[in-house]
């Protein structure tokens, strides 16, 4: 994403197109100094009502159009919906005041970060620890499991913990150092979409990696072969994040090699090398 230019640059134009908002108003949403608090006053002719949630789709309304004008990022335009779904979909199974609760520290959790490490990815995850705090059994989320797009998570900053699941597709690889196309006899290649939240265990891959109980996987990365910890083969979600491969398509993969393939393709290489 390009570095936006000054606020004290951007502020004649966003006034210029907001000219209903206050300048000092436009100047916190752009310097991420916005409250959850004071989000009314981008109504017109703002009064303090927190009673009805239809007083905060208005303002989050505005709130965010000046943050996306700011950015000018089509992504940042992508998770901002899906955090304004995720509170319609709150609003809609729960009691008002319990949302609205969710909704401020929500909102002034994701100012800190974009404010304090610049990333904007977790306004499209819905904070799950928050949730359980507040007693939200139901998951209440438009799009369960995130299908990160290629670039999100490289784009968007996302910090060492995420707050909810990432997608990715597991990809099974047989002769990581070989030459051969995917699709050649003895090499098909296993893919499937797989969600975690909190680790990837190597030790419990679904189906069909789990039908090779003799097989032990690892995570390909470059020539590099992670193998999670020794214990139960973990590999936390802000390791899996750095070890995607990020190619063509709508979500990226994550290459797992089995540990004899893994092995053998290697002495295979070595061997061809010396041809």
């Amino acid at each position: 994403m390009a570095t936006p230019c000054p606020p004290a640059e951007a502020l004649p134009v966003l006034c210029a197109t907001f000219a209903k908002i206050e300048e000092k108003l436009i100047e916190s949403i752009i310097t991420h100094q916005l409250l959850a608090q004071d989000l009314y006053k981008l109504q017109p002719q703002y009064t303090l009502i927190v009673q009805e949630p239809w007083c905060h789709s208005s303002p989050l309304h505005v709130y965010f159009a000046i943050l996306n004008e700011y950015l000018n990022h089509s992504t940042i335009t992508l998770v901002f919906f899906r955090y304004l779904n995720h509170l319609r979909d709150l609003i809609n199974v729960y009691e008002w005041p319990t949302v609205l609760e969710y909704h401020q520290s929500y909102f002034d959790h994701r100012v800190f970060d974009m404010r304090t490490w610049g990333e904007f990815g977790s306004w499209g995850l819905p904070d799950c620890k928050l949730m359980n705090q507040l007693g939200f059994t139901h998951p209440c989320m438009s799009t369960p499991e995130i299908m990160v797009p290629t670039q999100q998570l490289r784009v968007l900053g996302y910090r060492e913990e995420p707050l909810l699941p990432i997608t990715f597709i597991l990809r099974r690889l047989t002769d990581p150092f070989g030459d051969y196309k995917e699709c050649r006899d003895g090499h098909v290649t296993w893919r499937l979409n797989h969600t975690i939240y909190e680790q990837l265990s190597l030790f419990h891959l679904p189906y069909p990696f789990q039908d090779c109980s003799d097989w032990h996987y690892g995570i390909l990365h470059g020539t590099n072969f992670v193998k999670g910890n020794s214990n139960r083969g973990e590999v936390p979600v802000k390791e899996v994040i750095k070890l995607l491969s990020y190619e063509a398509g709508k979500i990226p993969f994550l290459n797992l090699v089995a540990y004899q393939d893994f092995e053998n393709s290697k002495k295979d290489a070595k061997k061809r090398s010396k041809v």
